[in-house]
């Protein structure tokens, strides 16, 4: 039992068991001595003894922003351990606890030494090369429960973790230290307070390049099998060693997508990766056999990393959420992005209208308006053209030849992506049948590239014969006008009829009579939409921080109206200055309730 600090209060608050307090108390003043704290705050303590107590000994151990340090993260390890199986925590998330490298290092012990850890996250802790090498050595070697893993960073730069960085002359021993600590070989021995019993109906499992370990958990769809009769699983021979390597953490985090067959969440933002380090887990990511969902946003990965991680991507069987949010990636990322997809699916790039002959699907002559066509941009990047028989059906790439790729999120928001890479990522909607959620907000699309997009998103409608799965699209912040916003309008909703009148003059309330009715149809009395019907299906639809003007408003209330309550768009009040369109907008909104 856990003894109190003699410097601390003699008595635990009443709604704080004695263990938790005696814990508190240890952990307390260790933070205190990293911080170089003198003394102790008696209100900051006890807030500190609360949130410890808050989980201590239950399933899910949330210690957050309270500033531990390393020595209290070994600490902290060392009394999970010392506790039962049964009540060990499933989830430990120790975001910004400033655990450093050493403290990092623990949690890998942690993973060692028991098999019910199934979530890690241990955002902004400080964490470089030496620890991530560590975590990634003792995940691949010795832990088989683990599924989601966040090293994720926000907040100020000395707290951010910085995996993608280089080695230092000083941490070269470190890393060799960590590696040989985590192999998978016989002379490795955790502490005995890291292993737990094995339950009744337990087996040892065997696999090849790794000795049995009775005394850890393993899952019957890890590293190894339960059942007899079939053969152990070969694991892959690795390279090089990691810290023989010049970004050893990165080396160690491809062996770990290699080996791991549980792993299906991995989430990395602000780790300073850089296009290197990006490129080096694009080559990892095809033979990754279990992740479902990888997060880099704010890496500066830039337009050479985003190639390779989506070449790789497209090759990873699994993964269904990509998020390259904020890496500066340009019209050249986004087009990197967009081949790396059509060569995967089988489908041709999206030609520039104006570079497309008169007959393509490219081409004007399909029904768009004539201030599309002038809103167009011209391109002078290279374009695959167009097959003579026009876009390829569905069937060409969602057949057995080309299986179809899984990605269902794609997120590359705040990467300055202008109306090209606008029209070369408008490929996902045709490479990527799958896909539901497209985030696209903070670029710089304007009105050319949402047109580019629109119409790109009709010809994937066309070639599948029906509305496209997508549910959720965010264009916040594109600089959209009038002319962007009514052709994201047209997607939506199919025109109404010529004779119906607006819902402004049925209902007699619309402030802008029937002047705003009449804008809000066209001047000539039809719908501004052409004579098409929905390509899209929306759940949600974000165009807040644009510059819709009174005539978009008044074609978005129309697809909200004709869409019911089933669709959520967002826009700011500046959209919607003017009291015509969003007298329309409100009763487009009562209409669908």
């Amino acid at each position: 039992m856990l003894q109190p600090h003699s410097a601390g209060p003699s008595r635990a608050p009443p709604d704080v068991s004695d263990e938790a307090y005696a814990l508190a108390v240890r952990l307390y003043d260790l933070r205190n001595q990293h911080l170089g704290v003198n003394g102790r705050s008696e209100t900051h303590f006890r807030r500190f003894c609360s949130v410890l107590a808050a989980s201590w000994g239950s399933s899910r151990l949330e210690l957050r922003s309270i500033g531990l340090g390393p020595r209290a993260g070994q600490l902290l390890v060392s009394e999970i351990l010392a506790r039962p199986p049964s009540q060990r925590p499933w989830l430990v998330q120790l975001d910004h606890c400033l655990l450093g490298d050493v403290g990092v290092t623990a949690l890998a012990h942690l993973l060692v030494g028991t098999g019910t850890t199934v979530w890690l996250s241990a955002c902004a802790n400080s964490m470089g090369p030496v620890g991530a090498t560590a975590l990634f050595e003792a995940i691949a070697n010795h832990n088989s429960t683990l599924t989601g893993l966040d090293l994720s960073s926000e907040g100020a730069a000395a707290a951010r973790n910085l995996i993608g960085r280089g080695l230092r002359a000083t941490e070269a021993g470190a890393v060799a230290d960590a590696v040989a600590a985590f192999a998978p070989h016989p002379t490795f021995a955790p502490h005995p307070a890291h292993e737990r019993d094995l339950d009744e109906d337990e087996e040892p499992v065997e696999v090849v390049g790794r000795p049995a370990a009775s005394g850890r958990a393993t899952s019957a769809n890890a590293h190894g099998t339960r059942d007899a009769g079939r053969p152990p699983i070969e694991l892959p021979p690795r390279a090089s060693p990691p810290h023989l390597h010049a970004r050893p953490a990165i080396a160690s985090l491809g062996f770990l997508l290699e080996r791991s067959l549980v792993l299906t969440v991995l989430r990395l933002g602000s780790n300073a990766l850089g296009p290197e380090a990006a490129a080096e887990i694009g080559l990892a990511l095809p033979r990754s056999r279990s992740l479902v969902e990888l997060s880099l946003p704010s890496n500066g990965i830039g337009p050479a990393g985003a190639a390779a991680v989506a070449a790789g991507a497209t090759q990873c069987l699994t993964l269904e959420t990509l998020d390259l949010g904020f890496n500066e990636l340009g019209d050249a990322g986004a087009l990197a992005i967009g081949e790396s997809l059509a060569a995967a699916a089988g489908v041709p790039m999206p030609l520039d209208p104006r570079e497309a002959p008169p007959d393509s699907p490219g081409s004007s002559s399909d029904g768009g308006s004539p201030a599309a066509d002038s809103a167009r941009p011209t391109s002078n990047s290279k374009r695959k053209p167009w097959p003579a028989s026009g876009p390829a059906p569905l069937a060409t790439y969602a057949g057995a030849a080309l299986p179809p790729l899984h990605l269902s999120t794609l997120n590359l928001s705040g990467n300055r992506i202008g109306p090209d890479g606008a029209r070369a990522l408008s490929i996902a909607l045709r490479a990527c049948p799958a896909l539901t959620s497209l985030r696209l907000a903070r670029n710089d699309f304007g009105d050319a590239g949402a047109l580019a997009f629109a119409l790109a998103a009709r010809e994937a409608a066309d070639a599948l014969g029906s509305v496209l799965l997508l549910t959720e699209l965010v264009l916040a912040s594109n600089g959209l006008g009038e002319e962007g916003g009514s052709a994201i309008a047209q997607l939506l909703s199919p025109p109404p009829p010529a004779d119906a009148p607006p819902l402004s003059e049925r209902r007699g309330r619309g402030r802008g009579g029937p002047a705003a009715a009449r804008q809000a149809r066209g001047s000539d009395g039809g719908a501004p939409f052409g004579s098409r019907s929905a390509a899209l299906q929306l759940l949600r639809l974000d165009l807040c921080s644009n510059l819709l003007s009174d005539g978009a408003a008044a074609h978005l209330a129309h697809a909200v109206g004709r869409a019911g309550s089933s669709l959520s768009v967002s826009m700011s009040c500046r959209c919607l200055y003017q009291h015509i369109a969003m007298s329309i907008c409100i009763e487009s909104f009562t209409d669908g309730l």
